[in-house]
């Protein structure tokens, strides 16, 4: 009965019911049928007995091993059950890099089309698993995309509710990857009307994973009493909850030491940083979780002005810097960037600019290229604060001028307000500039500057071009995105300089500007340019 049954246990949240009705069994009964010791294997993991589960599955793993023969079918199934518990402990435990794997390797195993349910319950939960391969690439292309809206229109046709959240929060973080933090919003909203309304959602074993997504994108609008209230809502759900990704676990806390530092509570911050870190090594969550949450750490100790603190990070930081940027360790090479930074304002002599920018060239290529950008824009605005210690305003402001551009239709807001006081300073010379004048109002408002709604600015207002451009003028104004001197220019495209200086001349009259950053601003507006603008576009079809 419970072979037959398994689904509906599952399904229905009953898994320490069947937790104590296994125990009951004689353990010479579950070893003589191989998939029942699966099963006890699966409820052991859903009920947080993770060494227990381990042991069981190793147990049903030795019986299978067929010598030097090769396994039948059935064993094959039995195997690719095994193996898809094995990639359930990898993702519960926040190793994606082996639950991706593994649930391949299940999904190889197990027939398609299976009449056992618990073969059909582990199948559908390894494509779920194996959906989490955005997650540790960083690849979130609109292929990445179908791939999950599948997904959910599969778990629709199941009466399995848990798989339509799990579903839908991937897609949602997805999306939010993608920098389309209003379309990630309504998949959020989709979840409540999916699950009949926002008291449906208590019951779901996966349900934390929904308050911490939509908290982080409120917190990320600057909507800080909101995002609370679900933060709020997600840790105290987690409290009774076993079965939930490490990386959700991460995500919930993450976004709430965020929060903390932007409500100026940075000592509340480290203690939940602090609560985090001891959970994950109770739990024996994945080492990539630890180094996240120890550059967080580092990043909370810079924003509170504490470089000591944060160099004894970088002292120990084992990432070597010529090693090829990966998505999962990408917020401790921006946490570095920052570091640098920061070490530059305090210690104006400090030779280490040119390497940060070099990194952080690696990084926006690497992101532009999977379509990322979230990450693009973060990356955007610390070169900007790289170029401006550099003394290079001309390319700061220009690679600024990217970033509003970019962000401004999704109304982000903590990603320029988190960089402190140097990124607000910057802001101000943008307004000076005439640089997206009602956003950066916004910004600079929402950082507590005063009066910065009663600045008027003669910004360019036109939507379309005087005359349009020729097309060596495109090609100038491509390499002007690149913060190239007119020498440059000239070299690049085989020029004069004067033939330079007069091309951007005439550019300025075409687009009605009166310098290079409003220049890359208006052509971005009026997507002129080749390179981030199209991909946002991408990412939106």
């Amino acid at each position: 009965m419970i072979e037959q049954r398994i689904w509906s246990f599952v399904s229905g949240n009953q898994m320490r019911v069947l937790y104590e009705w296994l125990q009951r069994l004689p353990d010479a009964l579950v070893l003589a049928h191989p998939s029942l010791g699966v099963i006890q294997a699966l409820v052991l993991l859903y009920t947080n007995h993770w060494q227990e589960a381990s042991a069981r599955l190793l147990v049903v793993e030795r019986e299978l091993d067929p010598g030097e023969g090769a396994l039948d079918g059935h064993g094959q199934v039995l195997l690719g059950q095994v193996t898809a518990c094995w990639s359930l402990l990898a993702r519960l435990s926040g190793d994606l890099e082996r639950c991706v794997a593994l649930s391949q390797r299940a999904l190889d195993l197990l027939p398609e089309t299976e009449a056992m349910p618990l073969t059909r319950l582990l199948r559908v939960g390894a494509i779920f698993d194996a959906a989490h391969a955005y997650l540790l690439s960083g690849e979130v292309s609109p292929a990445s995309e179908r791939l999950l809206v599948e997904l959910v229109t599969y778990a629709r046709t199941s009466e399995y509710r848990q798989l339509i959240l799990r579903g839908l929060t991937l897609l949602a973080r997805l999306q939010g990857l993608q920098g389309r933090l209003k379309q990630a919003a309504a998949t959020y909203e989709e979840v409540v009307q999916v699950i009949l309304g926002p008291q449906g959602l208590h019951g779901l074993i996966d349900s934390p994973a929904y308050y911490f997504g939509l908290g982080d994108l409120l917190r990320e609008w600057n909507e800080l009493e909101a995002a609370e209230h679900h933060l709020a809502q997600g840790m105290a759900l987690l409290k009774g909850t076993h079965l939930i990704d490490a990386d959700e676990v991460w995500l919930g806390y993450a976004t709430l030491v965020q929060l903390q530092q932007a409500q100026g509570r940075y000592d509340q911050a480290l203690a939940t940083l602090d609560t985090f870190m001891q959970l994950a090594q109770q739990r024996h969550f994945a080492p990539v979780l630890l180094a996240q949450g120890a550059a967080l750490q580092a990043h909370l100790e810079l924003a509170r002005g504490n470089l000591q603190a944060a160099l004894r990070w970088a002292d120990t930081w084992s990432l070597p810097a010529e090693a090829t940027p990966s998505y999962p360790r990408e917020r401790e090479y921006l946490t570095l960037a920052r570091f640098r930074i920061a070490e530059k304002q305090g210690i104006p002599t400090a030779f280490n600019l040119p390497a940060v920018l070099f990194l952080l060239e690696r990084l926006l290529a690497q992101a532009e290229v999977s379509l990322r950008m979230r990450s693009v824009l973060e990356i955007l605005l610390l070169r900007a604060l790289v170029l401006e210690l550099q003394g290079n305003r001309t390319a700061a402001l220009t690679a600024l001028a990217r970033a509003l551009v970019l962000a401004e239709p999704q109304g982000y807001m903590r990603l320029f307000l988190d960089e402190g006081p140097l990124m607000v300073a910057l802001l101000h010379e943008a307004q000076r500039h005439a640089l997206a004048p009602r956003y950066i109002a916004q910004l600079l408002e929402a950082a507590g500057e005063q009066g910065v709604t009663e600045i008027h600015l003669h910004a360019p207002t036109a939507n379309a071009l005087v005359e349009p451009l020729t097309t060596r003028e495109r090609e100038v104004l491509q390499v002007l995105l690149e913060g190239a001197s007119n020498r440059e220019i000239a070299r690049q495209l085989v020029l004069s300089v004067n033939t330079v200086k007069k091309h951007i001349l005439n550019l300025y009259g075409k687009l009605g500007v009166h310098s290079r950053a409003q220049a890359i601003a208006k052509a971005l507006t009026l997507h002129l340019l080749i390179g981030a603008g199209e991909q946002w576009d991408a990412s939106n079809h």
